[in-house]
């Protein structure tokens, strides 16, 4: 059994298509090794974590069509 992060609902009309998109902006800290060998914090860098879904619904003879396209950001973790 998985664990449930996102669950969007979108409603889409034949021909249209809906976007459902979340995320955050996460600091990486910059490191600066000073003339003595300490090693401090010398600002953030912010990386964008993203997860997009761009839905699109076509009527068809048979019913309807769905295409989904999902796509996420490569930053997956860090150290």
């Amino acid at each position: 059994m998985s664990d449930t992060f996102l669950s969007p609902m979108l409603i889409i009309r034949d021909g249209k298509k809906g976007k459902w998109g979340g995320g955050e902006s996460y600091p990486i800290p910059r490191y600066t090794t000073q003339e003595n060998g300490s090693v401090v914090i010398s600002g953030y860098d912010y990386v964008d974590t993203v997860f997009q879904l761009l839905a699109s619904v076509t009527e068809t003879i048979k019913g309807g069509s769905l295409a989904l396209d999902i796509s996420i950001s490569s930053v997956t973790s860090f150290i």
